[in-house]
């Protein structure tokens, strides 16, 4: 039959072999879990980002009304640098999430243009100060 050697080498390989799996499932397991890890922290940065970008575009909108400033090529190199970003970042955020910054986005500048036609159209050139306020100073 087998002598005990040759039985305590496999026993010992097969339990060597055992250990070494279980080791290497572990570290995986460890790899994965720090991967998660670091995309949840790259998501939050990215929401971060987009809620900024967006918060800074609507901002502009409103302060170039308050200012009276005509121009439309702030608020076009503001939607760009969101589009942008939203690009940039597109990796970290789930498709609806970019459906709706792209949304506000563009509902931001459909405000804002809809805004200064009615200055074009003959109405008063001087934009109400007091259509976005909130809170009465």
């Amino acid at each position: 039959m087998i002598s005990d050697t040759v039985a305590v080498g496999v026993l010992t390989f097969i339990g060597t072999g055992l250990a070494t799996a279980a080791g290497l499932w572990q570290w995986q397991r460890a790899q994965a879990r720090e991967a998660r890890a670091n995309f949840r922290t790259q998501r939050v940065e990215a929401l971060r980002e987009v809620w900024e970008a967006l918060s800074d575009l609507e901002e502009t909108q409103r302060l170039s009304f308050t200012r009276r400033d005509r121009s439309a090529a702030a608020e076009a190199s503001r939607l760009t640098q969101v589009n942008l970003l939203l690009l940039r970042r597109s990796p970290f955020l789930r498709p609806d999430e970019q459906e709706w910054a792209q949304a506000f986005a563009q509902h931001v500048t459909e405000i804002d243009t809809l805004i200064r036609a009615q200055g074009r159209d003959g109405q008063p050139d001087e934009p109400d100060s007091e259509w976005f306020a909130t809170s009465r100073a």
